[in-house]
């Protein structure tokens, strides 16, 4: 009995330390760009009459979670999702941001990501689900039919390509690459390619 609440509470600890890892490198990122906005004066930095540089930056909110997230069906998260384990997007959900995750990514029939992808795990779109960012997966990738990804797709195994899905950016893929019935991978003209 011991023995598993120590487990637990090691796993515990290693998450809040990804999370407290994650949250420190977003600040430091924001940091970067106070930096280079007080270095000179554009659009997001304006003067006020005292002389002051006043920032006006976007604050994009992120979700965090030690374990994993699932969205439910037609639910909507403006900003980035950041998960130790897996990430699921519902029928029709949709990410106004990026997903990071530790684990597996699957995002069901019509959902959307604004952003890009990482999966630690395996990652699968689900028909007609569009990924505007790159999408990345340690283990296999499954593209649903008349599914759409804008950026780069890789994946260190396998990836399969569903009827009429595409892949516009490079596709690129430790083992094999599948296409289904006119499905397309790299086709954003010479800046793209299949390896």
């Amino acid at each position: 009995m011991h023995h598993g609440t120590m487990k637990k509470s090691g796993f515990i600890r290693y998450s809040a330390l990804v999370i407290f890892w994650v949250s420190m490198s977003m600040s430091s990122m924001a940091s970067a760009e106070w930096c280079s906005c007080m270095e000179t004066v554009s659009e997001e930095c304006v003067e006020s009459a005292d002389g002051d540089l006043q920032a006006t930056a976007d604050y994009i909110p992120t979700v965090y979670s030690g374990a994993a997230i699932t969205l439910w069906a037609y639910s909507t998260v403006f900003g980035d999702i950041q998960s130790v384990a897996a990430v699921t997007l519902g029928k029709a959900a949709e990410v106004d941001g990026s997903i990071l995750a530790g684990a597996a990514v699957t995002v069901e029939q019509d959902g959307e990501v604004t952003g890009h992808v990482t999966a630690g795990e395996a990652a699968t779109l689900g028909d007609s689900a569009l990924v505007s960012g790159d999408l990345a997966a340690r283990a296999e990738v499954f593209v649903g039919a008349q599914s759409e990804i804008s950026g780069d797709l890789t994946s260190s195994r396998g990836i399969t390509l569903g009827a009429d899905a595409k892949a516009l950016g490079s596709t690129t893929a430790a083992n094999s690459v599948t296409l289904g019935a006119y499905s397309e991978a790299g086709n954003d003209g010479l800046a793209s390619c299949v390896a």
